[in-house]
């Protein structure tokens, strides 16, 4: 089994992305502790234990360490797969200060203060990976035909946060590269949830083979980068989007 004796947090772990990688690491062995503000179902068993938190507040970064280092004597892999949707706009007329400041600071605070908790609790421990989220978005700007006579949008908070996830990766990565700490960031291309039709046929107009991703399409990367075969890879954003950054 490839996740055998190995120890995750899953951040966002009922979100499309983060329950497929939840289910993925235990059916292969790994152990996980499942940090989220929206499951309902609350019973652990000896390979999962659930903590109902929300990482925005910053206070309970370090208990989650805490008790998941208690339980398991170890920790292998942080992945925060979390967006907070809280205060995003609707559309560039309704963007207010207090609503987008909030947003970002969230976002972007909460995975700050992560990596800096998790990274000094890895230097201590002796190894470590930190697997952040970021975007196509985080790359690239909206393409905004793709949003024409649908009622979808893409709120510019989103690509701000992105895009600076992606910088936080990097810093963190140079800071504590040299004590064996990897961290890294992946970058999805969007994920199919009952979009409109029309955005679906315009998004895969834009990709290679599939379109929209399905979050088990990101397996590969995750275990890749949570693997020692990436070793040597750090503070890097990789890109899983059929070819829409092209």
């Amino acid at each position: 089994m490839i996740f055998k004796n190995k120890v995750f947090i899953i951040i966002g772990s009922e979100g499309q992305i983060g329950k497929v990688f939840k289910q993925h690491i235990l059916y292969n062995g790994g152990k996980v502790c499942s940090v989220d503000i929206l499951r309902t179902e609350k019973k652990s068993n000896k390979n999962e234990f659930y903590i109902k938190t929300n990482i925005t507040n910053l206070k309970n970064i370090k208990k989650i360490l805490d008790k998941t280092k208690k339980l398991y004597k170890k920790i292998d892999c942080v992945i925060n797969c979390s967006y907070p949707k809280l205060n995003q706009s609707k559309n560039l007329n309704s963007i207010n200060f207090k609503k987008v400041t909030r947003n970002i600071s969230d976002h972007l605070g909460s995975n700050i203060v992560l990596c800096k908790i998790t990274a000094d609790f890895f230097k201590k421990q002796g190894h470590g990976n930190i697997i952040l989220f970021s975007s196509i978005q985080g790359v690239m700007p909206p393409k905004f035909e793709h949003y024409e006579n649908t009622n979808m949008y893409s709120p510019i908070e989103y690509t701000a946060n992105k895009h600076a996830i992606v910088g936080i990766v990097k810093y963190y990565a140079k800071l504590y590269g040299k004590f064996n700490i990897n961290i890294n960031s992946i970058s999805p291309g969007g994920i199919k949830n009952n979009q409109n039709k029309n955005f679906l046929k315009k998004y895969k107009s834009s990709c290679l083979q599939k379109g929209m991703l399905d979050a088990k399409d990101l397996i590969s990367t995750m275990e890749y980068l949570s693997d020692d075969r990436s070793n040597v890879v750090n503070g890097q954003n990789l890109i899983v989007d059929d070819g829409w950054t092209l």
